[in-house]
């Protein structure tokens, strides 16, 4: 999957912009964030991709253990969808 795919399906905390018309609005309630807000985001940013690299290390070993050493699994791929 293209990144995008990826931040998509594991519901990054990111903004999503559709529409480049939007992103003048976007950045002007970017600015108006508090300190408290930004720093909120922050953390819940940095949760988000350790978690993340985690579910990936684990999808990326499992598809390494049944295409390398032929472990007996159900479609690594398909299960991706449960982390």
């Amino acid at each position: 999957p293209t990144p995008f795919r990826l931040l998509k399906k594991y519901h990054a905390p990111v903004i999503y912009v559709k529409d480049w018309k939007e992103l003048p609005a976007i950045l002007e309630k970017e600015k108006s964030l508090t300190l408290d807000d930004l720093v909120r985001r922050r953390k819940l940013i940095i949760r988000w991709y350790l978690d993340f690299r985690e579910k990936m290390r684990d999808l990326f070993l499992r598809v390494i253990r049944k295409k390398f050493f032929d472990e007996e699994e159900d479609d690594v791929l398909e299960e991706d969808g449960k982390l």
